[in-house]
């Protein structure tokens, strides 16, 4: 007979709380569990909003989204100004509780973040632009 674990009330909680949920509720057969997270306090924004003077837009090149979901930007990934190498994780997508990694396609720095952590993103949406290494 299958119960409700210790297990699966911890992802529920944590996909509740990826995706900006404030409270859960589980049910199998006789047994039951609610929950209310509170909510996390807010980060700094990493967004900048590029000056056109900045760099010159043909050594930009822009990291747009490989598939619907939410973007996430773990302590581990580049931020402004960090330098990357071709292949190199700059993003996470999660869709369906699945993180998929999106790589840099060129060497540079990151240049410019547009989407906010947690936000929603659509196929083909501009997440970042990395200034490509000379």
């Amino acid at each position: 007979m299958s119960e409700l674990s210790s297990e699966a009330i911890e992802h529920a909680l944590s996909i509740a709380r990826l995706h900006g949920f404030s409270e859960v509720e589980l049910s199998l057969g006789p047994q039951s569990f609610r929950g209310r997270l509170e909510p996390e306090p807010k980060r700094k924004s990493s967004v900048r909003i590029a000056a056109a003077a900045d760099v010159p837009r043909d050594l930009l090149k822009d990291v747009k989204s490989t598939l619907v979901g939410y973007y996430s930007s773990p302590p581990n990934l580049p931020r402004i100004g960090d330098a990357v190498e071709v292949g190199d994780r700059v993003a996470v997508i999660t869709a369906l509780g699945i993180p998929t990694d999106i790589e840099a396609p060129v060497a540079g720095h990151v240049f410019e973040i547009v989407v906010e952590d947690g936000q929603a993103v659509e196929y083909g949406q501009l997440l970042l632009r990395i200034e490509e290494a000379p």
